[in-house]
């Protein structure tokens, strides 16, 4: 079947797998807009008496039908899928969001890429991150918190408008919660290795030779290590952070969720550190979690954040980059675009 002839045969379908209380049920498919502008189709199955909706990818299962698996069988782990999203989703909290007393405890801050969201954001209450490509944006909590799950609402303009609340207000208790709820995380990153592959392995598979603390590279994200990048925000953070390797930072956005930090001492280039970020975004970062293509500074004695790489050039660099996918491998793309560039 084509996607389409998938997704209709879905829609008359799926009920048969869902059990007697779901014979009334309305299914529906609908275009969502995630982070990134990643556009995708969801199926939407709602008894009357719903309270929150599980949306399933429509892609994913139609992957595995082209991928060989049986119709039945695909249909049954939508149905599955669904049923046991429904269960988590139970956990939701059902509050009066037109009460702003009943939201002000549930905002938090996560940053995103102003650029690569320009639809997502069209309605999104936002404040540019200065120096940089990057927004926050304003969110309530509105499920279960847990390491690589945050289940939230994006706070729009007219939710603003509903709530009567100044702009500062709301962004102000938003940072604060977010700062409480979710404490900074800091580490070296050979001992997140270490916890990744287990002491032992991690001692044996690599060369045992001291590294210096002013070539360390740190991992900063946040307690559960979800949005974790927003901690660039809290108030201090990157200042305490120049303070401990006692020099300016580079700062290397490798997802929504963490940021890499070194010191800036020459011992990394800005065009090789951005020539890592944009081939791990490509490879390693799914694309509704990729942050950033450039690379920021921190200035510790100015206490000032910017962005490091010109961005002109990284608009060059990227459909460069498009364009040589197709090779084996991306080799050394970007060095051999900047000596063409250099030409």
């Amino acid at each position: 079947m084509t996607y389409e002839e998938f997704k209709d045969e879905v829609k008359e379908r799926i009920l048969n797998y869902l059990g007697p209380e779901y014979v009334n049920a309305k299914v529906d498919i609908i275009e969502v807009t995630k982070n990134n502008d990643q556009i995708y189709e969801s199926l939407h199955i709602i008894k009357p008496e719903s309270k929150v909706i599980p949306a399933i990818r429509l892609k994913d299962f139609y992957q595995e039908y082209s991928d060989g698996m049986g119709m039945d069988s695909v249909l049954l782990e939508m149905a599955c899928t669904f049923l046991e999203a429904v269960r988590q989703k139970n956990a939701i909290f059902v509050f009066d969001m037109q009460n702003y007393k009943n939201v002000e405890d549930k905002l938090y801050i996560s940053v995103i890429n102003k650029e690569r969201n320009k639809n997502y954001l069209k309605d999104a209450f936002i404040r540019d991150v200065s120096g940089t490509d990057l927004v926050a944006v304003v969110r309530f909590i509105c499920g279960e918190v847990s390491e690589g799950t945050m289940e939230s609402c994006l706070v729009d303009k007219k939710m603003l408008e509903m709530w009567g609340i100044e702009d500062d207000q709301v962004y102000e208790r938003a940072l604060r919660n977010t700062y409480e709820y979710f404490p900074v995380k800091l580490e070296c990153m050979k001992d997140v290795l270490r916890e990744l592959v287990g002491i032992e392995n991690f001692e044996d598979s690599v060369e045992k030779k001291e590294t210096s603390e002013e070539t360390e590279i740190y991992v900063l994200t946040n307690s559960i290590k979800t949005e974790g990048a927003a901690v660039m925000l809290y108030p201090g953070v990157l200042q305490e952070c120049a303070k401990k390797i006692e020099g300016d930072l580079l700062i290397l956005p490798s997802s929504i969720h963490e940021l890499l930090l070194i010191k800036d001492n020459g011992c990394l280039s800005i065009d090789n550190a951005q020539s890592m970020v944009m081939m791990i975004n490509r490879a390693e970062v799914k694309t509704e979690d990729v942050l950033s293509d450039e690379v920021y500074r921190y200035d510790w004695g100015e206490r000032k954040l910017m962005t490091a790489t010109d961005r002109n050039q990284t608009k060059v660099l990227a459909e460069r980059m498009e364009e040589m996918q197709g090779m084996d491998g991306y080799g050394e793309p970007l060095e051999e675009i900047e000596q063409e560039l250099a030409r």
